[in-house]
């Protein structure tokens, strides 16, 4: 594998989550180690503060793609991984939350309107079998008034 290859393959692991930060730090020393210490460039990036979410942790995604590969931009895309993954499961965007309980709503209309369709038909053909049977016993007054 390239050197690019290797960065990039990294940067998917950190990003789904599979290294920790400091289990990112010790990956970057051994490949250090392994590739010389000039493997990752050497230069800052511009990091957004907490809290961060999923969409961010797409963005540096995005510019890992696009060739930002210093050691500083794993680090923060480790620490950023990890927070997200570790808030991914507690916490969900306003947004999210809003979804949820319109979802709910409208569950909870559609089940009360099969509930009241159900009694109404069971009530309906309760009229009708009554009706049924009080035609039925005219019927039979009027045909022994007849005879």
């Amino acid at each position: 594998m390239t050197n690019s290859e290797i960065k990039a393959e990294f940067m998917v692991d950190i990003i789904d989550g599979k290294y920790t930060l400091n289990e990112a730090k010790q990956k970057i020393r051994a490949y250090e180690e392994q590739y010389g210490s000039d493997f990752f460039a050497d230069y800052e990036i511009e990091k957004k503060d907490k809290p961060w979410d999923m969409e961010y942790l797409k963005e540096l995604k995005l510019k890992g793609m696009t060739g930002m590969a210093s050691k500083q931009f794993f680090l923060h895309l480790a620490e950023v991984s990890e927070y997200v993954h570790a808030n991914a499961d507690t916490s969900h965007s306003k947004g999210d939350k809003k979804k949820f309980i319109f979802a709910g709503i409208i569950a909870a209309i559609i089940i009360a309107l099969v509930i009241v369709i159900l009694c109404l038909s069971k009530s309906h053909a309760a009229a009708m079998a009554v009706i049924a049977e009080k035609n039925a016993i005219i019927a039979k007054l009027q045909s022994q008034l007849l005879l």
